[in-house]
């Protein structure tokens, strides 16, 4: 990935309004690609963004699925917060603001604060996640991939958890068919693990430059580069 001065520099002020709800899933996956060709630079510059699996390389033998591990709650709040933002009915207005408040949101000054989770819940959400997505691979390998991995975004910061209690959450989601590898990217870390030796990796990513992954996702959902940009084909500055 070419994480240009330009992309540091952008803020929230160059993006006044939020995605609408049929973009986020397209900016998931795409965040999902770009920290994946930054962290592990080479071994996904083949994989394009697809359908089921959502990640895949050119001669379809090996893909990824990425999934987002939200609460219910949370995922409402988040639906609610958009449509909040994008209408100018104050009728409306309101009893969107109410929904998100039945929730446990709440909306601020500058943004929206989310309910309280504890780390049972946080650990719940992302094994609930996990699980359901191992739903998919008998289609998968049926369609011909014979290497599948799982990548999960987790808003905020998943953890603190010590190696030994990350180990104990994928242990948990081990089936009679697993993905080859689980991704659990959080805020700037990037968590892999392969069952098949049981490796775990905890990736550390600078601030910055996750901020960054986010924007070059949103600039390409919202068609200001494509995958062809130079942004995406290039592995070093």
């Amino acid at each position: 990935m070419l994480i240009t001065k330009e992309i540091r520099n952008k803020t929230i002020l160059d993006y006044p309004m939020p995605l609408a709800f049929e973009q986020v899933k397209h900016y998931q996956e795409y965040f999902a690609l770009a920290v994946l060709r930054y962290t592990m630079p080479g071994i996904y510059n083949d994989y394009l963004k697809a359908d089921a699996p959502d990640l895949q390389c050119i001669n379809r033998k090996s893909g990824v699925e990425v999934t987002s591990a939200t609460a219910e709650n949370e995922a409402a709040i988040s639906g609610d917060f958009v449509k909040y933002r994008l209408t100018k009915d104050d009728t409306k207005r309101r009893k969107l603001e109410q929904k998100i408040e039945r929730n446990g949101g709440k909306l601020e000054q500058f943004g929206l604060s989310y309910p309280v989770k504890t780390g049972a819940m946080e650990y719940q959400v992302v094994r609930d996640a996990i699980l359901q997505k191992n739903k998919k691979l008998p289609k998968y390998t049926a369609d011909g991939f014979n290497n599948l991995e799982l990548f999960v975004n987790y808003a905020g910061i998943f953890g603190p958890w010590s190696e030994e209690k990350i180990r104990e959450l994928f242990e948990e989601t081990r089936e009679k068919q697993t993905y080859d590898a689980v991704y659990i990217c959080s805020s700037c870390v990037l968590i892999k693990y392969q069952y098949s030796n049981k490796n775990l990796q905890v990736i550390s990513i600078h601030r910055e430059d996750y901020e960054a992954l986010g924007r070059v996702a949103r600039m390409t959902v919202t068609g200001e580069i494509d995958m062809k940009s130079p942004i995406w084909t290039t592995c070093e500055e």
